[in-house]
């Protein structure tokens, strides 16, 4: 068991046409949807790749042997049939019961920094509990540290996808005595108002998720 490497959850799901992204199926369709997610993916991953202090776990809304999600040589599990906090709750216990910390993100935020994730895990080196908050009111990551008994319950209380999602989180965390650490905002891509930003984001850095940038290319 490490005592310096910390887990990362990164919740994804099977690359399936009318299945995937679909609130950007009114702008991209159905197959290009599929298309950016596929991009949004890999992206996320190679950001990943890159950072040795994490031990990244895909966890798949589906079936987590589906071909789509394959290539990429991770560990895989199947994110149980619950809502969003016992899934996120599942995950974190997961990690905490084999490294010192617990990241969980998603793979909707293609362009987020490999600084943003190294700096999530060194604040739970004093921290207890550490967010990235999004411009929608919630958060792109939630991380824990491991804890001296039970794991803290963050996510029974909480109106997830709302503006509330953050508040509600720090909320619990004030009530359990925790100390919190955020890291900078950041944003997801989930509704087609969101591609804008996204594309303005890649014209003014060229160097950032270069899959998301071919994939859009071939979509406009």
């Amino acid at each position: 068991m490490s005592t310096e490497i910390c887990a990362l959850s990164i919740f994804a799901r099977p690359v399936v046409a009318g299945v995937t992204k679909t609130r950007l199926s009114p702008v991209l369709g159905p197959e290009g949807s599929a298309t950016l997610y596929r991009a949004f993916v890999a992206d996320t991953l190679a950001t990943v790749g890159g950072l040795p202090e994490l031990a990244p776990t895909l966890w798949v809304a589906g079936d987590p042997e589906h071909a789509t999600l394959g290539a990429y040589g991770l560990p895989r599990e199947a994110q149980p049939e619950l809502d969003l906090g016992a899934r996120i709750r599942r995950a974190l216990e997961h990690g905490l019961s084999r490294h010192r910390c617990a990241l969980a993100c998603g793979t909707d935020a293609p362009t987020l920094p490999a600084s943003h994730l190294r700096r999530a895990a060194r604040a739970l080196e004093h921290a207890e509990v550490v967010l990235g908050p999004s411009a929608d009111g919630g958060y792109y990551l939630i991380g824990l540290r491991r804890p001296a008994g039970a794991l803290p319950d963050l996510f029974s209380r909480v109106r997830w996808s709302t503006r509330h999602t953050l508040a509600d989180t720090l909320a619990l965390t004030a009530c359990a005595g925790l100390s919190v650490a955020m890291l900078p905002p950041w944003y997801d891509v989930d509704e087609p108002a969101d591609l804008e930003l996204l594309r303005m984001h890649l014209a003014l850095d060229p160097g950032v998720a270069p899959a998301t940038r071919a994939a859009l290319t071939t979509l406009v």
